[in-house]
């Protein structure tokens, strides 16, 4: 073999070994569209910001971290932030909420994307000039976020009659059992943990889906002020098909609102089946909506 040849054999193969490891270092698929965690936004604040002690009259950077966990992209301006906890004016830090006006986007497993949506946001700098008489003052900084988020739950549901049942029809999927499998809920801190179904009289076909706050924060209804979210435990609820009706808080309908008690739910719904309906499998997708406000601290001493 001349030179020629083996220059281009040995570049063939450092070819081959380059393209075999950008192929491995390829996340796989696992084909589930969901995650499923009970994650959301996180919040902590930067590492030194604030420092943990300094003296009276320092000027100390304020800063907090928001991760987006989930598996819903949160769009700019739907996210808020404030400092609270100690006297804000005697620490010279804003008392508002701070709007967010970026997108913050959640986690995408089934396209390869691992990496939660992150943002800091700036509160400036704190300064205590105030007097300190024991020669040094605990304090402990809190921060919330308020942000709105969706859950999505898209489930195969078996459709059929009792007359069906009963009388030797054709049954393709069985109503009995737990529907809800890995992969059909997406990451967020409300989820849903359960779908059952019951044949109920000649032609009814009754569904119940549970929903659990598993975050560590508090669900408000998605159009509430962060300042004033008022009663804690709403959300509202879409479900579809919409010939598939709920029992909610504000009526019966395909859509309206719930409210958790000790963090969890079981809506009720139906769906009308015509007598003799042959089973088939169906898909039953729901929409959870809310604002959810998420809580953090840290510790810091000033010294005089």
């Amino acid at each position: 073999m001349n030179n020629r040849g083996v220059i281009f054999l040995v570049g063939l193969l450092s070819f081959l070994l380059i393209l075999q490891g950008c192929e491995g270092g390829k996340k796989e698929n696992t084909g589930e569209r969901f995650q499923g965690s009970p994650d959301g936004v996180s919040l902590a604040f930067t590492s030194g910001k604030p420092l943990s002690q300094f003296n009276r009259g320092d000027s100390v950077p304020v800063e907090v971290i928001l991760k987006n966990n989930g598996e819903h992209d949160i769009a700019a301006g739907e996210a808020e932030v404030k400092v609270f906890g100690v006297n804000l004016r005697s620490f010279n830090l804003m008392e508002d909420f701070k709007s967010v006006d970026t997108v913050i986007r959640g986690v995408k497993p089934s396209e390869g994307l691992d990496t939660p949506g992150e943002v800091k946001v700036d509160f400036g700098e704190l300064r205590y000039d105030e007097e300190i008489l024991s020669g040094v003052y605990s304090f402990t900084l809190r921060a919330k976020v308020c942000y709105l988020y969706d859950t999505l739950a898209e489930s195969n549901v078996c459709v059929g009659s009792t007359e069906t049942t009963e009388t030797g029809g054709e049954i393709a999927c069985t109503i009995e059992g737990e529907k809800l499998k890995s992969g059909d809920v997406s990451s967020a801190p409300v989820q849903i943990t359960s779908i059952t179904e019951k044949l109920i009289g000649r032609d009814k076909l009754q569904i119940k889906f549970v929903v659990k706050n598993l975050g560590g924060g508090d669900v408000h209804l998605p159009d509430v002020n962060c300042d004033l979210p008022g009663d804690e435990g709403l959300l509202i609820v879409d479900v579809n098909p919409d010939e598939v009706q709920c029992f909610f808080d504000d009526g019966e309908n395909d859509r309206g609102k719930i409210s958790l008690d000790n963090g969890e739910e079981t809506v009720t719904c139906f769906k009308v089946v015509s007598p003799g309906q042959e089973f088939f499998e169906d898909k039953l997708n729901i929409k959870l909506s809310y604002k959810y406000i998420d809580r953090t601290s840290t510790d810091f001493k000033v010294f005089a």
